[in-house]
């Protein structure tokens, strides 16, 4: 007498492959729901505001932003340049209608030089220098480590620059 009928085994991986793909299948589907709903959403929203970033900034153009959304935002996008003067910009203030925003270049570096000096020094600086360029601003003391000033490190806006003391050598 022939068998017609597959092992059990078989019959429990045949039911086991179905509820996956059933499970795979419901979850594309919710997928696709999530996705149409958010293409939607966004096209749905008429408080979109067109906001121009030029200057030093990496990518200038126009921007298609929310209404609403912080300057900081967009220049997040916008890239701006190692020299962009964002001094004058509230990075926290939201935007609410179109507007376009120039970014300038730096003239000038404002640091400030403690440490072991003979004392803080505080200065303007041309864009471009270097910690090198600092060696004769200041007034070293015995304890100065003078090799410091060798660094080729270019100086950013604001930098608060700790002249360190001689390492002692026993």
């Amino acid at each position: 007498m022939q068998k017609n009928s597959l092992p059990r085994s078989e019959w429990w991986f045949i039911v086991g492959a179905l509820i996956v793909m059933i499970a795979l299948v419901g979850v594309a589907k919710v997928n696709l729901y999530r996705a149409r709903s958010e293409i939607q959403l966004f096209e749905a929203t008429p408080d979109d505001i067109l906001v121009t970033v030029n200057g030093e900034v990496f990518r200038p153009g126009e921007y298609k932003m929310e209404s609403g959304t912080t300057l900081e935002t967009v220049l997040k996008k916008a890239r701006p340049k190692r020299f962009a003067n964002l001094a004058n910009l509230s990075l926290k203030e939201k935007i609410y209608e179109s507007v376009c925003i120039e970014i300038p270049t730096l003239s000038q570096l404002q640091i400030q030089i403690g440490g072991e000096i003979r004392e803080p020094v505080s200065m303007t600086v041309k864009v471009g220098a270097r910690v090198c360029d600092l060696k004769s601003q200041v007034v070293f003391t015995e304890e100065t480590d003078r090799k410091f000033f060798q660094k080729k490190r270019l100086l950013k806006d604001g930098d608060i620059i700790v002249v360190p003391k001689k390492k002692k050598t026993t």
